[in-house]
Formats: C-alpha cells, structure tokens, sequence
C-alpha cells in the first residue's frame, strides 16, 4: 500500500506541476463546490440508509456514521482512478490536469 502511494504521489505531483498554467483561480472555486458537494450527497445516502444499515447488520451510532460520511472515496483508488482518466488519449490535457486537481 504504501509503495501504491508513493507511485501515485509522484505521478500526480509530476503532472500538476507541469501543468499548473492549466489550473486557475476558477478551479480552486470550482474545487470547494464540489468537495461541499460530494459531502452532502454522502451525508443524504448515509441518513437515507442508516435505518436499513441498522436493521441488517451490526447498529452503526453517530460517530461512525460521521465518519463513513467524511472518509468516502479517498485514497490509492481515487488516485489511480484520476491517473487513469488523465492518460486517456481522448481526454484534453487541461481536462486531465483538471481531473488530476480536483
């Protein structure tokens, strides 16, 4: 795992920072929606199912929930996944280089 990391790191620092003239003001912008974003649909899926969560398995309580709601997709398969649809050849390079950022 870690080496999966140190990969994907220095692959994404390689490519952003080439890129950075792709990146603007509007990005940063654009990058806090969609955190906010993703962190109210995660927080709706997870008050949705909590109660069916509960009814099937092991009760989950606030705290867990909390957390499920923040944790999301993080990590080494977010990273490859964002690798991955950069090196496409059909997608731009500031598109990828916006994918890569976001």
């Amino acid at each position: 795992n870690t080496v999966i990391f140190f990969l994907a790191g220095v692959i994404f620092a390689d490519i952003l920072t080439s890129r950075r003239h792709l990146i603007g003001p509007a990005d940063f912008a654009w990058l806090l929606v969609v955190y906010a974003s993703a962190m109210a649909i995660r927080a709706i899926m997870v008050c949705t199912f909590w109660p069916l969560l509960n009814a099937v398995g092991v009760p989950i309580s606030r705290q867990e929930a909390v957390v499920v709601v923040w944790s999301g997709l993080r990590g080494a398969v977010s990273l490859a996944l964002a690798i991955i649809v950069d090196l496409e050849p059909g997608i731009s390079e500031q598109m990828g280089a916006r994918i890569m950022f976001y």
